[in-house]
């Protein structure tokens, strides 16, 4: 896991899942809205990513298993005393190629 200071314009890419307005604390269980699509969403809808720190997780395989296995692998990290406390603003996911993608969660 790394961490990254992140700033809007840094996540250009094809093909975006942003995670945005939880419900609950809790970001593994909560209901949250999810906003997925590339650069030109046809529906016309947006989000913006907002500026901040975030963990960042890499992850490599068959999609969307490998993005299923790096969420769980997150919620254990997350859940340890010694993690950074997740902010829950935005939590997204950039697919880099078919079988590579990286996971950002907000932290403090």
């Amino acid at each position: 896991m790394a961490f990254y200071t992140a700033y809007p314009q840094a996540f250009e890419s094809p093909s975006k899942g942003v995670y945005t307005n939880y419900r609950e604390p809790n970001v593994a269980t909560s209901q949250c809205e999810l906003l997925a699509g590339s650069a030109t969403v046809e529906s016309g809808e947006s989000t913006t990513i907002p500026a901040g720190n975030y963990l960042l997780h890499r992850v490599v395989g068959q999609m969307p298993n490998a993005v299923i296995d790096g969420w769980n692998a997150l919620s254990y990290y997350l859940a340890r005393p010694d993690s950074p406390r997740p902010t829950q603003r935005c939590n997204f996911e950039k697919y880099i190629s078919e079988v590579e993608a990286e996971i950002y969660i907000s932290i403090d």
